[in-house]
């Protein structure tokens, strides 16, 4: 496994990474390296975005020397609004193959005809549909992602509004969205957050037992293909084996990363 940095550096043709926030600057800060190092190859970038979002990695960008004007203008960038995406592409209240593929072939195209073969998107239309308590139809669009991601060979980054620590997002949430993506991207902070779990592990299991060897036997069950960081595979395991184990590790695990 290649190093997390290098997976948003440089993601493969259909890799579809996620990554999970509770803050507007950690997600602002992912999609601006994303954006930034697409840019920097030679790939194009379609940015499927909210208006508040893009203005902070816009801002973020300027700050490393990216221009964004020259990479529109040279149709290497190409920037829809996210939320009038979204509502292009609901049929019924679902969102529908063709609607969809309305929105987003007609960028690909545009792409393709400025020379960029290598594309890669960012989207926040899921992430809508998540903060508005429609898992369903969240779920049903990251299908119809992978299945462009399959046709079409680009890359994706998605991003969820979702703390990794809450106990009521591993009952559905988490795991659907683990499911759908090829890579659940570190939380901000990844090394507290390893810190943090081995701490509750050790608390829930005893000092003297293994932690390291324990977290390791329970990542390995796990029946996912989502390549993801130790730890949170730990806590997406651990809840297979034992719901009332995982809550205990996941509430010292909470304590231990907050009061860092």
């Amino acid at each position: 496994m290649p190093s997390w940095n290098s997976v948003l550096a440089a993601p493969a043709p259909r890799d579809h990474l996620v990554q999970l926030y509770t803050s507007e600057l950690s997600l602002v800060r992912t999609v601006a390296e994303f954006v930034q190092h697409g840019l920097a190859d030679g790939d194009a970038v379609i940015a499927i975005a909210t208006g508040p979002h893009w203005t902070d990695v816009v801002a973020r960008l300027g700050l490393h020397g990216t221009e964004v004007g020259v990479a529109k203008a040279r149709g290497q960038l190409i920037v829809l609004d996210a939320h009038d995406a979204l509502r292009r592409l609901m049929v019924g209240g679902v969102p529908e193959r063709a609607a969809m593929h309305s929105v987003v072939m007609p960028a690909l195209q545009a792409a393709r005809a400025a020379g960029y073969s290598r594309i890669r998107a960012f989207g926040e239309m899921v992430d809508i549909l998540n903060r508005r308590r429609n898992l369903a139809a969240a779920i049903r669009l990251e299908e119809l992602w992978n299945d462009l991601l399959e046709t079409e060979q680009i890359a994706l980054l998605c991003g969820y509004a979702l703390d990794p620590f809450d106990r009521a997002e591993y009952k559905e949430t988490l795991p659907r969205i683990g499911d759908m993506h090829s890579h659940l991207m570190p939380v901000a902070d990844a090394e507290r957050m390893e810190g943090a779990i081995d701490r509750a592990f050790i608390d829930v299991f005893g000092l003297h037992s293994d932690t390291s060897l324990l977290r390791d036997l329970c990542v390995g069950q796990l029946p996912t293909s989502t390549a993801m960081p130790k730890a949170q595979g730990a806590l997406f395991a651990l809840r297979d084996l034992d719901p009332r184990l995982a809550d205990a590790v996941l509430e010292r695990a909470a304590t231990y990363y907050r009061g860092a």
